[in-house]
């Protein structure tokens, strides 16, 4: 078994393993973005499912969102550890969590 392979198998059977622990983005994988939202107030910012479907040579990746309002490509997202949907993680992907 792969190391990443061993990192995803202890993440499922393991719940003391943080989720972004040893996991690498893969395209098709899903993820969870969290939108931007505007400046005034008006929309907020909100947690989205997202699809990767390009790894940049930087570690940035390509994602498909999922918004309510349709689909939409993000050329170039970088990953944060911070709690999806939170403040910190505006504009970034992140692991979903898993039960």
């Amino acid at each position: 078994m792969s190391d990443e392979h061993k990192d995803e198998a202890l993440y499922y059977f393991n719940p003391n393993v943080k989720p972004n622990s040893g996991w690498k983005p893969a395209v098709g994988r899903i993820v969870h973005y969290t939108s931007l939202g505007d400046s005034e107030g008006k929309f907020p910012s909100e947690l989205h499912a997202a699809m990767v479907t390009r790894i940049n040579s930087d570690g940035t990746v390509a994602l498909k969102v999922f918004y309510t309002t349709g689909v939409f490509d993000m050329l170039k997202v970088e990953r944060t550890d911070e709690a999806a949907g939170s403040e910190a993680a505006r504009g970034r992907w992140s692991v979903p969590e898993r039960f």
